[in-house]
């Protein structure tokens, strides 16, 4: 059965037996543990998927040894249901996994040296999906599970020692490789060009993320135990506005000799807003995730309030649009399609924490920013409200935005609806068309406009005729008027993967 899986229509494991998903998803552990003693490069990080499977298994083993293991209320059939859900999710990323790292051995060394930024990205993408499925399985079965919230300072180390054994090998033999390389590559400037910084760097662990140096062994304790680290103010130099958003000003700082963004509220005007601070704050630390800005602290003691953020060197991304949007050499359709995946990433993390699943609810493309290599993280996550406080408290939609680009049909219908999981996937599906035409979403449209197109002529924004066709079906999807056929986060990642694939064939 775990062979065939890979085929099954994701929808198929909702009906499956919890029992069968379990021994099947221990069947390609098992496998992926043995590729992972084979493989030549990348062996740190292949390792470190690796531990965080064996971390699962413990979990997985008491499902397969009976549905008894589930605890007594959520063993009625929708509960069962759920289960199925998790684990078909669980083998479908472990299937993935295995044919991932199988895979690498077969590229050639040289383009492994080249594209070693884009495979490093794949293994950021599967520890994130597996720490997210794991802390669901182990919260629903009562399992402790302290290991997850450590992995991240680890995964950074083992990209380095892998980046460091890449370049070691490569300076060894450098002469013959690049003769090689001279012959296969002539008129691709751009190889060459990769390859002369390459041999440029030393065999010494290459300073990848140099924000790490913020967050020491302390610092890291601090998160786990869900503690915001105060910041003194005094630490915070050579501070310049950026922008001004709704609740403040966004400075770009130096803290502790490196570059950081600061974002400004002033408690005096308002109570709430600390509060709306606070729990952007806590909800950061929920949410250790490659694709989500992560928090360095806050500062709370003085006159104003501030958080602390790692910088994104090209901010928003609806500015990143404004200025390459319609530039295909600088953003081509496989790194438009890597953009969108990242921010699919961060939405996914948010979608399936626990203990409480998170929603944004103010999804816009200028809250994913973009750093140097172009990477796009989820920010202002302050302003997700859990499912559970949503129950208790229904808002209605917030005034303050100028438009109502990426509100979808339903709340647009009526204005008291809570925001669901759907709400989101309906504005992510607005971002993507952004990111696929570099084009603002109803640009010239009055508010009352945008209600007719969308309610009464129940239409959408046009792509462009060259889109790729997966692409574009997949933002229709997510931008159906029927919020149950519009495709869950996961969903989304998945297609996304899969059109990435089918773009890189050529890599190796």
């Amino acid at each position: 059965m775990a062979e065939e899986a890979v085929s099954l229509p994701f929808r198929i494991y909702y009906n499956m037996e919890v029992v069968k998903l379990a021994v099947d998803i221990l069947q390609i552990a098992k496998k992926i543990f043995d590729v992972v003693e084979e493989v030549q490069h990348f062996k740190n990080r292949s390792r470190r998927l690796k531990h965080r499977i064996e971390n699962l298994t413990p979990a997985i083993e008491k499902l397969a040894s009976s549905e008894q293991a589930v605890p007594e209320n959520a063993r009625t059939p929708d509960g069962l249901k759920l289960f199925s859900k998790s684990l078909g999710q669980v083998l479908q990323l472990l299937i993935k996994i295995r044919d991932f790292i199988k895979s690498l051995d077969k590229w050639t060394f040289i383009n492994k040296l080249l594209y070693k930024d884009r495979i490093g990205n794949q293994f950021d993408e599967y520890n994130d999906q597996l720490d997210c499925l794991a802390q669901a399985i182990h919260f629903s079965l009562a399992v402790e599970n302290r290991e997850i919230m450590y992995q991240f300072k680890n995964d950074k180390t083992d990209q380095d020692k892998d980046e460091s054994d890449l370049i070691g090998e490569f300076q060894k033999g450098k002469e013959q490789i690049l003769e090689q390389v001279a012959r296969i590559a002539q008129g691709q400037e751009e190889v060459m060009k990769e390859l002369h910084k390459i041999i440029a760097q030393r065999p010494a662990l290459p300073t990848v993320f140099p924000t790490r140096q913020l967050m020491t062994t302390s610092d890291e304790d601090q998160r786990i135990k869900a503690e915001l680290r105060e910041i003194d103010p005094e630490q915070l130099e050579s501070m310049s506005v950026m922008c001004t958003s709704r609740f403040g000003k966004i400075y770009k700082a130096t803290y502790k000799q490196e570059t950081v963004a600061v974002k400004s509220f002033s408690v005096s005007i308002d109570d709430s807003v600390k509060k709306v601070l606070l729990r952007e704050a806590k909800n950061l630390l929920y949410l250790n995730s490659s694709y989500i800005v992560r928090l360095w602290g806050v500062c709370t003691r003085t006159d104003r309030c501030l958080l602390v953020f790692e910088y994104m060197e090209k901010g928003n991304l609806r500015d990143v649009l404004d200025e390459h949007g319609r530039d295909w050499t600088e953003l081509p359709w496989a790194r438009r399609i890597q953009m969108a995946l990242d921010g699919a990433l961060g939405l996914y993390r948010m979608h399936n924490s626990e203990p409480r699943p998170l929603m944004h609810q103010d999804l816009a493309s200028d809250v994913f920013l973009v750093n140097a290599s172009w990477g796009v993280k989820l920010s202002d996550v302050g302003f997700a409200e859990t499912r559970t406080t949503i129950e208790k408290h229904s808002k209605p939609l917030r005034t303050n935005r100028t438009t109502l680009n990426y509100i979808s049909p339903e709340r647009l219908a009526n204005i008291n609806l809570r925001p669901t999981a759907h709400t989101d996937i309906y504005s992510y599906g607005i971002v993507m068309w952004e990111i696929a035409t570099g084009s603002r979403p109803y640009e010239g449209y009055t508010d009352q406009q945008i209600e007719d197109f969308v309610l009464e002529k129940k239409d959408k924004l046009a792509l462009p005729d060259d889109c790729l066709d997966g692409f574009k079906a997949l933002i229709d999807q997510c931008r159906s008027v029927d919020p149950l056929t519009r495709p869950t986060s996961g969903e989304i990642v998945a297609k996304l993967q899969e059109l990435r694939a089918s773009l890189e064939q050529t890599w190796c």
